[in-house]
């Protein structure tokens, strides 16, 4: 399960090149992080845990480690940050398609 959202980190790479969203790019330390960024990073902590869980459950399969108890927690903290990403994802395709049926 490691490239579970490799296909929606793909389509962030332009939302990345853009910049920010209020027009300011990345030029100094004060500047804001800009909206692509910081959802590529969010995506990127989630694969980072379903990689670490899976990496564990292969140790735990092959005999190489009996931690059980850590297993299950980077397992549990993997489902829900999975989870998390599921649903603000659906907020947000929830929220735009409410904004595009707004009459102005």
């Amino acid at each position: 399960m490691p490239d579970n959202i490799s296909g929606i980190t793909g389509a962030l790479e332009g939302l990345k090149e853009t910049g920010s969203l209020m027009g300011k790019n990345k030029e100094s330390e004060n500047s804001p992080v800009s909206f692509g960024e910081k959802l590529q990073e969010a995506l990127n902590d989630v694969n980072e845990k379903q990689k670490t869980a899976d990496e564990m459950t292969e140790k735990f399969v092959a005999g190489e480690t009996d931690d059980i108890h850590e297993l299950m927690i980077k397992t549990q903290e993997a489902r829900l940050a999975l989870q998390l990403t599921v649903q603000t994802t659906s907020k947000l395709v929830e929220s735009y398609q409410e904004l595009s049926r707004m009459q102005i």
